[in-house]
């Protein structure tokens, strides 16, 4: 998504996403791709010479390990990964009320 630029441009830029659907995602997808350079070359393969969903096995393979792979490099996900299984303690006992080291009352 486009945050910085004009806002007359904004929109046409968008665009895309806004129309997404059951029949236009596989050209969101190609243009997503085409986007970043730096994107798996295999990938955009993959995408311009298959019709995506109806290839075969092996290719779908390889672009939904790279759209996982786009996913967990974000940084809500990666944050959710890093503290997952941690616990957030109160700071304050809920019975004493007190605010400080938390040791148990009862």
């Amino acid at each position: 998504q486009t945050h910085f630029g004009p806002l007359d441009q904004k929109d046409s830029v968008n665009v895309v996403l806004f129309f997404i659907d059951a029949m236009t995602w596989p050209d969101v997808l190609r243009a997503y791709v085409e986007s970043d350079r730096n994107f798996d070359a295999e990938v955009l393969r993959i995408l311009n010479t298959s019709e995506y969903p109806f290839t075969d096995v092996e290719n779908r393979l390889k672009v939904l390990q790279f759209l996982t792979d786009q996913f967990l490099i974000t940084n809500p996900v990666r944050e959710d990964l890093i503290h997952e299984g941690s616990f957030l303690y109160d700071d304050h006992c809920r019975i004493c009320h007190r605010v400080g080291d938390l040791l148990c009352c009862e």
